[in-house]
């Protein structure tokens, strides 16, 4: 784990000038990885690859990166890990190849080298990539299939800067301005998908992706995997044997998290109380036979606290437990630092930031999250609601919009929005996790988005389409599935990790965000609907058991009483940066105002002033007016 930068210019500039702006890129993202440095300029001088290391395998100097082959031809960086970096050099052994490290880099060093592009599909875990070629003078840059490790590139002229961090990108130029695409996606979803980000000019690498730069200043891309398409339903005349797919999934989640394991350092495990965090200490402790180290945060004014539960696991596999407790003035102290880290805006990562401080300062590097879990196991409510909703789409299109009075104020826009759109399943999604409802949205913009807001809606539309479309018929459940994974999970929660624990020099992994359990379960679990109630697949294929009062109790969890804050302790903060966007006309100008009173008298939740409020700091610190 790390942080990478690079540069590439169909152009040979002077060596100096590129080791500076690389070097720039990768100080700036010195917290990324605190173990070590390094740089390489190409001789031709039209490469510059940055690398700040955070040492997790192979501890020794072998290990450092850029990383070179013995011919001196290749150049590697890569940010992330390899789990099957095992069977992938044995391969290669095979087949003559002499290593000096006993790590995952050079294994993917020479993978590349002796298969291109196609190695990419052999690869299990989380990457981003940058892959040079001395000889060809061309440029390779891949990101894993969930996108769990970010990349994101500048392409002006005919040179590309690009690296893990937006931040360390745009600090190199001029400040940016915000993407009015960018903008627009994140009032929908809170969040904003691959490939737009936030800073106009500024693009992600979509997960599952790649692009090349080529010395006759050509471009290709391309995709070399496509998480949904483990959703598409085979029907079949033959029922799922249900003790068989037990077995199956219980095998492949012990695998994954024994893969997950490999490292020459110590792992903890995120231990919120739940089902997913609980069940990974249980197999920890299956794969390794030994104590583990777990880590949960409570918030001390909260009225609900999953620590009882947590510390009730930590007893049963006998882990060495940390109880993190976070106050509200310590939050409201620390909220410019946790901005500071942003690297686009998000509606979360308190809790990620928080957790992962405690890991680090008890001394570890790598830990193990549940995140995935709800997603891929059919744990969120929304498997349930949604074909609830569309099995009664008919019904809700003639007598719901009589029921909309009777709802929750602030449910109101989302509740006519689901009326109308019920036989949609993308729609009945944006119902549960949208931010704004389209038809909320034309009242809240100003005129930098107004003015030009034909084409706005054509790039959004594109980029929901791309995003949600499926590949292939599928059952509702695995919809539902493919959704959550695709929105809230890919463009929001692991985002949010990669930037909060990294902050921390702190590598996260997530074995249930893993493509083989992924095909493994699906899409079998859409056809057993009776396996996602409270997640009995995963819990149920378990060695050893879990306590029962960590399955047998409603769904919660950890969360910080932002409502209560909204109104009260960080009103004069979220009102400044509400206002910040309605004075440079990025949304309306009473808007600030409007959301005020309504989170003061309860008509307003409190997550739509606190996601301006978001961008409209975040654009106070990052971006020219």
């Amino acid at each position: 784990m790390c942080g990478i930068a690079g540069y590439f210019s169909q152009t040979a500039q002077p060596v100096p000038v590129i080791n500076d702006r690389v070097q720039s890129m990768i100080d700036r993202m010195k917290y990324r990885g605190p173990d070590g440095q390094g740089c390489f300029v190409s001789p031709q001088g039209r490469v510059g690859l940055g690398h700040r290391r955070l040492a997790i395998l192979d501890l020794k100097p072998t290990g450092h990166q850029p990383m070179h082959d013995a011919t001196g031809r290749y150049t590697l960086i890569f940010n992330g890990e390899i789990y099957n970096f095992r069977a992938l050099r044995e391969s290669l052994i095979a087949r003559g190849v002499v290593f000096r490290s006993t790590g995952d880099g050079e294994v993917l060093l020479y993978l590349l080298i002796h298969e291109g592009i196609q190695a990419l599909h052999q690869l299990r875990g989380m990457f981003a990539l940058a892959f040079w070629d001395e000889q060809e003078q061309s440029l390779l840059l891949a990101r894993d299939r969930f996108g769990i490790k970010p990349l994101v590139y500048h392409e002006h002229n005919d040179s590309v800067v690009f690296g893990s961090e937006l931040a360390a990108l745009a600090s190199a130029d001029a400040k940016p301005k915000i993407d009015p695409a960018g903008f627009y996606y994140y009032l929908l979803w809170g969040s904003i998908a691959a490939p737009h980000t936030w800073l106009q000019g500024y693009t992600s690498l979509q997960p599952g992706c790649w692009r090349a730069y080529h010395k006759d200043k050509s471009t290709t891309s391309g995709s070399f995997a496509d998480a949904k398409a483990w959703y598409a339903d085979t029907p079949s005349t033959t029922p799922v044997d249900i003790t068989q797919f037990r077995q199956q999934v219980g095998a492949a989640v012990e695998e994954s998290v024994k893969l997950h394991l490999e490292s020459d350092v110590p792992v903890g495990v995120f231990l919120s109380g739940g089902i997913d965090s609980s069940s990974l200490v249980s197999a920890v402790r299956q794969v390794t036979g030994s104590k583990v180290q777990t880590y949960t945060i409570t918030f001390a004014e909260s009225t609900f606290s999953e620590e009882t539960i947590a510390q009730e696991v930590a007893k049963q596999f006998e882990t060495e437990h940390h109880v993190c407790k976070v106050t509200s003035s310590q939050f409201l102290n620390d909220w410019p630092t946790i901005f500071a880290h942003y690297d686009q805006p998000t509606l979360d990562a308190f809790n990620s930031y928080y957790v992962s401080k405690v890991v680090a300062e008890s001394g570890l590097k790598v830990v193990l999250s549940g995140t995935g879990g709800d997603e891929y196991f059919g744990g969120y409510p929304s498997f349930r609601w949604l074909p609830a909703m569309q099995s009664r789409k008919q019904i809700l299109r003639w007598v719901g919009p009589l029921l909309e009075l009777f709802q929750k104020p602030h449910r109101r826009a989302k509740w006519k929005h689901l009326c109308k759109h019920v036989a949609d399943a993308t729609e009945c999604y944006r119902s549960i996790r949208g931010l704004f409802m389209p038809h909320e949205i034309q009242a809240i913009l100003g005129p930098a988005v107004l003015d030009r807001q034909a084409r706005i809606q054509e790039q959004v539309h594109e980029l929901e389409s791309m995003q949600f479309r499926a590949i292939a018929s599928e059952t509702v459940h695995a919809s539902v599935s493919r959704l959550e994974s695709r929105q809230y999970l890919c463009t929001q929660l692991l985002r949010d990790i990669d930037v909060m624990s990294m902050a921390h020099a702190l590598e996260v992994r997530v074995p249930l965000v893993d493509h083989v359990l992924c095909q493994t379960l699906w899409p079998k679990l859409g056809h057993t609907p009776e396996l996602m109630q409270n997640k009995r697949l995963l819990y149920e294929t378990l060695k050893q058991p879990l306590p029962t009062s960590v399955y047998d109790r409603p769904k919660q969890g950890f969360t910080f009483p932002m409502e209560a804050w909204v109104k009260q302790e960080l009103r004069s903060m979220v009102m400044e940066g509400m206002q910040h966007l309605a004075t440079h006309g990025w949304i309306e100008k009473r808007v600030p105002e409007i959301l005020d009173t309504g989170i003061q008298a309860g008509t307003v939740h409190w997550s739509r002033p606190w996601a301006l409020a978001v961008c409209g700091q975040l654009a106070m610190m990052r971006v020219a007016s």
